[in-house]
């Protein structure tokens, strides 16, 4: 998994030669389908991460999907609006 951090903390005036692979996170966090919203946001937190690949639990190397802090705050912020305009009555 290569970051915009990773990029920007690798790139120098003779970055030609420079590699994915060389700059990539060997063993990024990830997250399983089966997880829960709520586990996944503790681990996009304890590592202060904004997204977290989501691949299948049996093969790891079978990426599945990217989930986005943003996209699970976003989804919880939506819920909570419309529980609020229903308890309401609007």
């Amino acid at each position: 998994m290569v970051t915009l951090t990773d990029v920007e903390a690798n790139i120098t005036g003779d970055s030609a030669g420079l590699k994915v692979e060389d700059i990539a996170t060997k063993s990024p966090i990830v997250a399983y389908p089966d997880q829960s919203l709520h586990e996944v946001m503790l681990k996009l937190g304890a590592k202060d991460v904004g997204r977290i690949p989501v691949v299948d639990r049996e093969d790891r190397s079978k990426l599945l999907g990217v989930l986005r802090r943003h996209d699970i705050i976003r989804a919880y912020r939506r819920k909570l609006e419309e529980s609020t305009r229903r308890e309401r009555g609007y």
